[in-house]
Parts: structure tokens; C-alpha cells; sequence
């Protein structure tokens, strides 16, 4: 029962697409669901930011925020968030210009060298799939236009992946 009652794929994909959000998923079933919805162009699925994200293999946690639902306002947090907001404004512009991509590489690198100086901090493993073409299915396709949503994305551009233990 907690499994039919939890979000779906389908869902998952919805909700961003109408939204314009990312996916945020601690779930491997979702992983595996999301990893095979990438756009693939020939079979092959191209990751021009990668280098972007790579980096970022370990970001810090906030408990605090989270069990109060609230926005963390701790500059750790704060300005991660910036990061990733700036990562995806690169990724939804599908600006793939290797200058740009290697001054977002260098202030990430920065980020992580603080995070991982503060061995204080609670931090959890990370992974980002932001493919060329992003994330679509077709039956989340036709469940758009069946809803009569005005306006929606054609495509969920990243998808943040949390492992918790």
C-alpha cells in the first residue's frame, strides 16, 4: 500500500514538467524509471554539463529546514542553492559554451572545498543528470495534453539524485 500511494514516475515527471522544476528523488526505483526516460539522440545519451555537476558529489544538509519546512538561511546552504539555480538557468538555456561551463565548474569546486572542510557539517552523496534534450515520456506527453494544461515544458532539463542512508 505505501508503495502505490507514494509518487509515481508519471507524476514525477507531470509535476516538474507543469512546474518547470527539477526532480528531486532519494528513490532508486525512481533512478532507474528516470535514467531510462533521458533523451537519447542515436541511441546515445549526451551530458554536455556534466562537467558542471561533477564536482558536486557531496552536498551539505540542512535538518533544521527541513523538519520546520522552511527555506534554509544558513550561507552554506544559501549559496548552494544559488549554485544550482545558476547551473540550471545554464542547462534550461541549453548554453553548452565550454568558457561558461568551466567558470561554473571553478566556483563549484570552491563550494565543495568549504563543504568538505567542515566536518561539522551533515552531508548526504549527490548526483545531477541534466541530459542534452532532458527527460520525457510519452505517456506523460499525452497525459498533457488530456489535462487541458495550458502551459507546460516539453521536457524535465535535470533530475538531483540524494542518497540517504
Amino acid at each position: 500500500m505505501m508503495f502505490s500511494m507514494g509518487p509515481n514516475y508519471e507524476m514525477a515527471l507531470f509535476i516538474a514538467q507543469t512546474t518547470g522544476s527539477v526532480i528531486l528523488t532519494d528513490s532508486e526505483t525512481r533512478r532507474n524509471e528516470l535514467q531510462a526516460a533521458q533523451h537519447r539522440s542515436l541511441g546515445v545519451v549526451n551530458h554536455p554539463w556534466n562537467d558542471v555537476y561533477r564536482p558536486l558529489s557531496v552536498i551539505p544538509l540542512d535538518y533544521e529546514a527541513i523538519d520546520l519546512f522552511k527555506k534554509s538561511s544558513k550561507g552554506d546552504f544559501v549559496e548552494l542553492i544559488d549554485f544550482l539555480k545558476s547551473a540550471d538557468n545554464l542547462v534550461d538555456s541549453s548554453e553548452s559554451d565550454n568558457d561558461k561551463i568551466a567558470l561554473m565548474s571553478r566556483k563549484e569546486i570552491k563550494l565543495v572545498e568549504r563543504v568538505e572542510n567542515k566536518p561539522d557539517l551533515d552531508t548526504a552523496e549527490f548526483t545531477v543528470l541534466s541530459p542534452e534534450g532532458g527527460f520525457y515520456d510519452t505517456t506523460v506527453q499525452r497525459l498533457m495534453l488530456k489535462s487541458n494544461c495550458q502551459q507546460y515544458l516539453d521536457k524535465v532539463s535535470s533530475v538531483y539524485f540524494i542518497e540517504t542512508y
